[in-house]
């Protein structure tokens, strides 16, 4: 009965599977690239639109450290 429980909780644990992993990472890269080349306006926008759409991205963390940079 163990073996059932174990492999079921942390299956239940796991992340949805993402539908198109390299267009988070391309999207994350680009507003990064606007950041590193000092638009400030258009990376926030690029940030910001980058976390409405990959909610469940492994980047999303950092986008919201780039914005929350931007912002102070």
């Amino acid at each position: 009965m163990l073996f059932l429980v174990l492999p079921l909780s942390f299956a239940s644990h796991c992340l949805p599977i993402r539908y198109f992993p390299q267009a988070d990472q391309e999207a994350f890269h680009k507003a990064k690239e606007l950041y590193h080349k000092g638009k400030q306006d258009e990376a926030l926008v690029s940030f910001k639109s980058f976390a409405a759409r990959f909610p469940q991205s492994t980047y999303l963390s950092e986008a919201l450290f780039y914005t929350g940079i931007i912002y102070r």
